[in-house]
């Protein structure tokens, strides 16, 4: 498991699909079987500007889990250079001005999407930043502890196919890409000073996430 900042460098490049109306080609694959369980969306507030509020995609089910997704499957056309995905633990972002203050410090560096551990929010979805990148994110129901999550850059944010939350110490998302798809498992572990029966169930959810990732897509798992 590697838990050192810019976890790896990939190549990537992938051909435009055609757009519909609005520029978004909006489609779901038959072989996940995601079915809808509301048309209403779920509204959740950005703990970084007070009183804010974004809106979440739709929440699917599927095989029994709760699972949202991003509502394209694009594959975009990225320059010809390197990918960069890193892992950072950020302590908390459940404060004034946190996310800020992450996107002002990850400009010192080069990167396309950032795991994050510790983030503490609760529940599970997305936000858009004010620079337009997003965060998918898995959190506990009620506590503010724990919670992971993925940062994705703005110019990237379309190849992401679905971003699957399971649990507050665990979340995957998948890209589109091109020799092969990327699946990419964000955790953060229990010390060892957690009952057994957490630690087990962690290992136990990670096994399971990792036996569903498409054999032929790159696997990443990163995280502390």
């Amino acid at each position: 498991m590697v838990t050192h900042e810019a976890l790896a460098t990939l190549e990537l490049a992938a051909d435009h699909k055609a757009r519909r109306g609005d520029g978004h080609h909006r489609a779901h694959r038959p072989t996940e079987r995601i079915m809808r369980q509301s048309k209403q969306t779920r509204s959740m507030p950005d703990w970084s500007r007070p009183g804010q509020t974004t809106t979440a995609r739709p929440i699917t089910v599927q095989g029994g889990r709760d699972k949202w997704i991003t509502g394209t499957e694009e594959t975009l056309k990225l320059p010809s250079k390197a990918f960069v995905i890193g892992t950072w633990n950020e302590r908390t972002l459940y404060a004034c001005g946190k996310t800020q203050e992450l996107t002002q410090e990850l400009k010192r560096y080069r990167w396309d999407v950032i795991g994050l551990s510790e983030v503490r929010w609760t529940g599970f979805g997305e936000t858009i930043l004010v620079e337009g990148h997003k965060i998918w994110f898995s959190g506990e129901e009620t506590t503010h502890q724990y919670g992971v999550a993925f940062l994705v850059r703005k110019r990237i944010a379309n190849c992401i196919i679905n971003a699957t939350p399971i649990s507050s110490r665990l979340i995957s998302i998948r890209l589109a890409a091109k020799p092969h798809n990327i699946t990419a498992i964000q955790v953060y572990t229990p010390t060892s000073d957690h009952e057994d029966d957490e630690v087990e169930k962690f290992y136990e959810d990670l096994d399971n996430s990792i036996a569903k990732v498409p054999k032929k897509d790159i696997l990443i798992v990163q995280g502390d």
